[in-house]
């Protein structure tokens, strides 16, 4: 796999991660998504997981698809960046 990267969204991403382009489309899972809006957002990841209470190294695991949230804390990541 060739590792480069491309902008979406104006966030520089590698090739092996986030966003597949497919017949015009982007197809985007939803870890994806909230990972996306929160760069977009500039929201900290320090600032999540103190609202969330957990490390900061978690949440990066988790958005980087290496380890997973209990759902009552994934909900709260997600409210959190939507309504911030």
């Amino acid at each position: 796999m060739k590792y480069g990267t491309f902008i979406y969204v104006g966030i520089i991403l590698p090739y092996r991660s986030l966003i597949k382009l497919m017949g015009g489309e982007s197809i985007v899972n939803k870890r994806e998504h909230f990972f996306l809006m929160r760069r977009r957002k500039r929201i900290k990841l320090k600032e999540i997981a103190a609202h969330i209470g957990i490390s900061a190294t978690m949440l990066s695991k988790y958005e980087n698809n290496i380890k997973n949230l209990q759902p009552d804390k994934e909900r709260k990541y997600e409210q959190y960046i939507i309504n911030n």
